[in-house]
């Protein structure tokens, strides 16, 4: 007796079961905090460095280990480097991460620098995330994940979350951290110059214009904007508090003697 064969009809749906057991969108299986580990360790050995150089750090005795694999392939999701056969190299992000003055920017970066939490993230902007666990499970299927992976995944986009500052207002949303709104800083570079005071009055920063004694600067500014107006009594005060003010702050000399 023959065994049973797969007919054409079955055939396409078995292929289709096998292609769904697949993620189609990238996510990592460690989280943030492992993939800035691996970035300080490629840092620490010259931000370039040989598979056989990275092992050892990173706790291990050979670079056939599929945990090392996971563990680089997790630090690229995230942004933080890159790597192929003959070693790993820190990306501009990697750099950032391991500076402590831009690290916070750099974990709200990374976190969104996933395929897979930036679409979440995108979906869910300034909305609640589903309340359970197999409901946010079930999101994340629908964008790719593999059905099989989709409990793993979950645990590792909630960990890095809360590593990357976007539960700060509670788990139920993803918020950016506000020190992402910022514009990104050069290390040791300068900050902009304020702008010049309209009014053409300096205000001590070097802004450009006349320099005008403290008093009489704060006089100046109670001046009506031109074109204003101001009643009698009050422009007879100013000008006799003024007149006190320059005495203060002025000598006076005898004038000349006329011709």
């Amino acid at each position: 007796m023959t065994e049973p064969t797969l007919t054409a009809l079955e055939q396409p749906a078995e292929d289709a079961a096998k292609q769904r057991e697949r993620s189609t969108i990238g996510f990592p299986y460690n989280d943030l905090h492992d993939g800035i580990a691996v970035a300080r360790a490629v840092h620490e050995l010259g931000d370039r460095c040989g598979h056989d150089q990275l092992i050892t750090p990173l706790g291990y005795s050979t670079v056939d280990n599929g945990s090392y694999s996971l563990r680089l392939a997790g630090a690229r999701h995230f942004g933080l480097i890159n790597f192929a056969k003959d070693g790993a190299t820190l990306t501009p992000l990697g750099h950032r991460i391991v500076d402590p003055q831009q690290e916070e920017r750099g974990r709200a970066d990374a976190f969104l620098s996933v395929p897979l939490y930036r679409k979440l993230y995108d979906e869910y902007k300034g909305k609640s995330l589903p309340p359970t666990n197999i409901g946010l499970e079930a999101v994340l299927v629908g964008y790719g994940v593999a059905a099989k992976q989709k409990d793993k995944a979950r645990q590792v986009l909630q960990r890095s979350a809360d590593q990357a500052g976007f539960f700060y207002q509670g788990r139920d949303r993803l918020v950016l951290p506000a020190i992402a709104n910022r514009p990104l800083e050069t290390p040791g570079q300068t900050p902009p110059a304020p702008p010049p005071d309209p009014k053409g009055k300096d205000d001590g920063s070097g802004g450009g214009g006349p320099i005008y004694p403290t008093l009489i600067k704060g006089m100046l500014e109670k001046l009506p904007v031109e074109g204003g107006s101001w009643s009698k009594s009050d422009r007879d005060q100013w000008v006799k508090a003024m007149e006190l003010i320059l005495d203060m702050v002025y000598a006076l000399e005898a004038d000349p003697p006329s011709c």
